[in-house]
Formats: structure tokens, sequence, C-alpha cells
């Protein structure tokens, strides 16, 4: 999936300076993790998002299970 949009400047320099002090991340990684955050956050009840929000939290890879 492609997507395309417009955010702050100041939002993407910071993205890309993470991105570049962060060598075991991308920009994928990094757009994942903000798109499952917000989900997450917001009241999405799918399982699949809660496993990856606490992935993240807890530093720990993907589940890989269905």
């Amino acid at each position: 999936m492609n997507m395309e949009t417009e955010i702050p400047e100041i939002l993407l320099n910071k993205m890309k300076d993470f991105i570049e002090s962060n060598p075991d991340n991308d920009q994928y990684s990094f757009i994942t993790s903000a798109v499952n955050n917000f989900l997450y956050k917001n009241g999405c009840e799918d399982r699949r998002v809660a496993e990856n929000y606490l992935n993240d939290i807890f530093d720990q890879s993907p589940s890989t299970s269905t």
C-alpha cells in the first residue's frame, strides 16, 4: 500500500533525525508503529493492534501468529 500525505516540516525533520540516529528503524517501521499506536490509543479493539502496541512498548518483535 502506498500512502501520500503532507505533514508539518518539523515532524518530518524529527522523524528523519530519529531514523538516522536509530539504525534498527526505517521509515516503514516508524510509520507502522505510529499508526498502530494511534489506532490503539483511539479505541481500536483488534487483537493484532493491541499485540503490536504492547510489543512496541516492551521492545519485542511483532507476533507472527494469526
